[in-house]
């Protein structure tokens, strides 16, 4: 087992559990960095040989328990769709695996408790993968609210949408793998709008499309409300179109955040607009954002830690509490 004191000076070594499209993006940017993927798992031995192939993994499996089993593997980056994350977090933590489980963990607060216990149990690093926080352009964010730049925070806008056209083939669509635009891509909005609070919404309202086909919410509008009087409104979707954004508005000023959740490596600009007056900031080191929210794991596993200050279970907690509190006011049942 690995357990929490993690590892001698050997690179560490991932296995990723799934092979879709997230996956590949995850193996891309870490590859690119020279880091080292010892396998890789999907339900299609013929599928994790493919990706293997492209990208150079010494091994595949066509088995997810077949990786928690391999011991040249020391954690797992679970890729899986939304309804496979408690089990195999908690199947991962008992193979004595290091975790980094895709969002949303879960929208389930109790259960996201029991898994965290067996994690806790086992010694092992967890954390959920909003990859967006480990950017640069966010610390530049705090600071800048931290230091009152534009005053109290009065208003929050979170946009985070695609267009998946009129097909239902897509697993983000699929209910029983508990798809929907909220918990793909809404997440985000809900996460980012408590990051930036410090704080938990007093008020949740919700609007949601539920495709009659589909049976998922399509796209939707959420309102939050903040004990300081501060309001959040998000917009998702998987079937419209329409471009990334942030901003947070206060007393005195503005912050833009144009490319909040897929921040370049280099180039990402954060717009600070006071009195009238702009300033822009430019962040990035040329590190990719999954390499860089690897790396973050890495360091924390290196330093005998079982989380990351980046997303600490507290916060997957709470995240999963405000998400059971969307889905209320959705008017959605749980699958």
């Amino acid at each position: 087992m690995p357990g929490a004191a993690g590892h001698s000076k050997r690179p560490f070594r991932w296995g990723i559990l799934a092979a879709g499209g997230i996956a590949r993006k995850f193996a891309a940017d870490l590859k690119s960095q020279g880091m080292l993927i010892q396998a890789v798992a999907s339900r299609s031995a013929d599928k994790a040989r493919a990706f293997a192939d492209a990208f150079g993994i010494p091994t595949s499996y066509g088995d997810y328990s077949a990786l928690l089993e391999d011991g040249e593997v020391d954690g797992v980056y679970i890729a899986a769709p939304n309804s496979l994350h408690l089990p195999w977090t908690t199947a991962a933590a008992r193979a004595g695996k290091h975790i980094l489980c895709e969002k949303p963990f879960t929208w389930d607060p109790m259960a996201a408790e029991g898994v965290l216990r067996e994690v806790s149990a086992a010694g092992v690093f967890f954390m959920e993968a909003f990859m967006y926080r480990c950017h640069p352009q966010w610390q530049r964010v705090r600071s800048l609210l931290d230091q009152g730049a534009i005053g109290d925070i009065r208003l929050i806008e979170a946009r985070f949408s695609y267009d998946l056209g009129d097909s239902n083939e897509n697993i983000r669509l699929n209910p029983v793998l508990q798809g929907g635009a909220w918990m793909d891509v809404g997440c985000y909005g809900l996460d980012v709008s408590r990051w930036i609070m410090k704080s938990e919404p007093i008020s949740i309202s919700a609007q949601a499309h539920v495709g009659f086909t589909s049976g998922v919410d399509e796209w939707s509008v959420t309102s939050l409300s903040f004990g300081s009087g501060a309001l959040a409104s998000i917009q998702c979707a998987a079937r419209v179109a329409q471009p990334p954004w942030v901003a947070v508005y206060g007393g005195k000023g503005r912050i833009e955040i144009p490319q909040p959740w897929h921040p370049p490596a280099n180039g990402a600009e954060i717009i600070c607009v006071i009195s009238g007056n702009e300033q822009k900031f430019v962040e990035g080191d040329g590190l990719p954002l999954y390499a860089r929210e690897a790396k973050r794991v890495e360091a924390a596993i290196a330093a005998g830690k079982t989380e990351c200050e980046v997303m600490p279970w507290s916060e997957t907690l709470k995240q999963a509490a405000a998400m059971a509190r969307w889905r209320l006011s959705a008017g959605l049942e749980p699958v």
